[in-house]
């Protein structure tokens, strides 16, 4: 028996639901070995879930031929020098089919019982207080801010490279005219090929923004009916209303300091560009990872504009505190403000 027999006996137990542990580890270590090997086994799953059109046909030979060139066919449009099915023998080839289209009419009768098979994802995450840096799997790099979460298939496939965000995260894409990189959120979906970029969405947030270093992107919102594509060049960055459906562009040449708090973060400078009270909250809460209480009554107009460069909290609030009156007591990671 060849390899290619090998792991299509191993693919007919995998769908079945009767392969052992060890089995089902050499169907996962076989598809993440290679993206072609992803594709075949995206493409039977496919299969597995897709209805026939005549059930009544379930038994007949010409039926799994047609579905099974079906199959290659649409595999030859897409695929070059990959794994190639069609040297197995028909009879086996023919099996597959047979039990992929056998397991289909019995799951669409009994549906609690379908698992989704799913390739392995991987999840980066920190906590407040935290930020961190890595790389994804096509070499492309990432700096994901405190509170924030990436997820993204630890193999990106020959379609494209999709990750999904919550919170903020700076990106510096590698170059794959053949594969887009898309950024997904919570109501913005972000696509590039190639370049610099900062996506700040946190969950629950009403307001979402888009900044561009290098490159070019596309801003598309998801609200059915109201979709809209926007494109931004260097230097541009775009802000998301989700409640009111609207865009609003700003830039480094008209408002400097929205644009350098969007895309300087990840060097370690925390910006604040008319900043109300909350928000100074919000951001010193996400940056030092401290719990904040207020005693007395603020100033609601605080508009606090201030750049600082990897300082201690103390320091920003002895400044801060200065301009704005208020005294302050931190203890480890609570922080009392006090107003008068």
């Amino acid at each position: 028996m060849d390899k290619n027999q090998d792991i299509e006996i191993l693919l007919i137990r995998f769908f079945q639901g009767s392969a052992s542990s060890s089995e089902k580890k050499a169907v996962y270590d076989w598809v993440k070995k290679d993206h072609r090997n992803q594709y075949e086994f995206e493409k039977l799953q496919a299969f597995w879930r897709t209805d026939l059109e005549d059930n009544k046909l379930i038994n007949h030979e010409d039926q799994k031929i047609k579905i099974w060139e079906q199959y290659l066919s649409e595999g030859a449009k897409r695929r070059k020098g990959s794994w190639d099915i069609r040297r197995t023998s028909y009879g086996v080839a023919a099996s597959l089919v047979a039990i992929l289209v056998l397991s289909i009419v019995f799951f669409n009768k009994h549906e609690e019982a379908i698992q989704p098979i799913s390739l392995t994802k991987v999840h980066k995450s920190n906590p407040r207080g935290q930020k961190s840096q890595f790389q994804l799997p096509d070499g492309s790099k990432v700096w994901l801010n405190a509170e924030s979460k990436l997820s993204y298939p630890e193999h990106f496939s020959d379609s494209g490279r999709f990750v999904t965000l919550e919170g903020e995260a700076f990106f510096d894409i590698v170059t794959d005219t053949s594969r887009p990189f898309v950024v997904k959120v919570e109501d913005l979906e972000v696509e590039v090929l190639g370049t610099e970029f900062n996506v700040h969405a946190f969950k629950g947030n009403d307001r979402s923004s888009v900044a561009l270093l290098e490159g070019a992107v596309k801003v598309k919102n998801h609200k059915k009916g109201y979709e809209k594509e926007l494109s931004l060049t260097p230097g541009k960055g775009l802000t998301y209303l989700k409640s009111l459906n609207a865009f609003h562009e700003f830039s480094k040449e008209n408002d400097a300091n929205t644009f350098d708090k969007a895309t300087l973060w990840r060097n370690g400078e925390l910006i604040f560009d008319g900043t109300d009270l909350s928000g100074f909250v919000n951001e010193i809460s996400r940056w030092y990872g401290v719990s904040v209480e207020i005693k007395g009554v603020p100033d609601q107009n605080w508009n606090l504009k201030g750049t600082f460069k990897n300082e201690y909290l103390s320091n920003i609030l002895d400044a801060v505190s200065y301009n704005k009156d208020f005294k302050y007591e931190l203890d480890d990671k609570k922080l009392i403000l006090m107003f008068n």
